[in-house]
């Protein structure tokens, strides 16, 4: 009789797993109160119009993302703790760091392409989060007209969490990586 073999996952798959279940939780974490919110007190018409209007940022040129770029140095992304953000979202730190112990080379970057693919997937994500904070910003809108007041400030505060602070993040990481490019 044969000794079983230990399942173990393939570093690619054990990756997507990881990222996964870090956006996983933090979409449950935001959107479950909005879509209670939603569900509970927002009009059907109202809805509907909010996710068309919300859409309008996936439309946005890489040129207009950079000019709404808050800074061009590290510096001022640091002071708002933006850094601190990269440690628990997907591809962060902390991901990054479990994925290293199992599997040492994981995440280094060596060639140009790396880099241009996530200079890239930067405002794929920062086009997301303008999408996810312009409906949020709706819907707190809604609440605050609508005399739900604990709901809009609920809404906005998951808003600052889930997105302003993911979209400087995204800012964040192409000002770190136009630190290493040539000119």
């Amino acid at each position: 009789m044969q000794p079983t073999k230990e399942f173990v996952l393939s570093p690619r798959v054990l990756t997507s797993v990881y990222n996964a279940a870090a956006n996983v939780f933090w979409s449950v974490l935001a959107f479950a109160p909005v879509s209670v919110f939603c569900y509970r007190f927002m009009g059907r018409p109202w809805l509907s119009a909010f996710v068309v209007v919300s859409l309008l940022p996936l439309m946005v040129p890489s040129s207009t993302l950079r000019f709404l770029e808050l800074s061009s140095t590290v510096r001022t992304y640091r002071k708002l703790g933006v850094h601190w953000v990269n440690h628990f979202v997907q591809h962060g730190t902390l991901i990054n760091n479990l994925l290293r112990q199992k599997y040492p080379e994981y995440g280094r970057m060596r060639y140009r392409t790396g880099t241009a693919s996530l200079m890239q997937s930067t405002y794929i994500q920062e086009r997301f989060h303008w999408t996810v904070l312009l409906f949020f910003l709706l819907a707190s809108l809604y609440g605050i007209t609508h005399g739900q007041l604990r709901w809009a400030l609920l809404i906005t505060i998951i808003n600052v969490v889930f997105n302003l602070y993911p979209i400087w993040l995204q800012q964040y990481i192409r000002v770190r990586l136009n630190r290493f490019r040539p000119n």
